[in-house]
């Protein structure tokens, strides 16, 4: 194992929330421009599974379109770039844009749509933070590490 020094939990946790507010906005937007050319104006029981799908990929297609192309050269997301942190491979490498989508972003939130058992599973992740190589679920699943960049 490459020797880089992990990134903090601190640094890891504020680079989520960067991205989790650009990804929010971004996706709101997007909704308020495509939900009502679709017809959709409320959410009903029969839609839910349908619109989680479709937010599900809308995500996934927001993460991509913001950060695919600093993921791809150097590990980075628009939150980990300002908070001087990366995702390498357990021997320091970069993980192919692909490998990071399907292999660390990918299973949880597929997971997250199951009910119940996604938000546990969300929890057992997140926590994962404490271990001693500070990997959490999705990074063990990818063979990855957030490090200082």
């Amino acid at each position: 194992m490459s020797e880089q020094e992990l990134a903090t939990r601190g640094q890891r946790l504020a680079a989520v929330i960067i991205d989790g507010i650009i990804g929010g906005i971004v996706s709101t937007v997007i909704m308020m421009v495509i939900l009502p050319i679709v017809g959709v104006d409320s959410v009903s029981t029969e839609t839910s599974i349908v619109f989680s799908l479709v937010l599900m990929a809308m995500n996934i297609g927001t993460l991509v379109l913001i950060n695919g192309k600093l993921l791809a050269s150097n590990g980075q997301t628009v939150g980990k770039k300002l908070m001087g942190i990366k995702i390498v491979t357990l021997s320091g490498g970069i993980l192919p844009l692909q490998d990071v989508l399907l292999r660390r972003y990918l299973p949880p939130v597929l997971v997250s749509i199951i009910p119940i058992i996604g938000a546990l599973a969300c929890l057992a992740d997140i926590l994962c933070i404490f271990r001693g190589d500070q990997r959490c679920i999705h990074d063990l699943i990818a063979g990855t590490r957030v490090v200082k960049a």
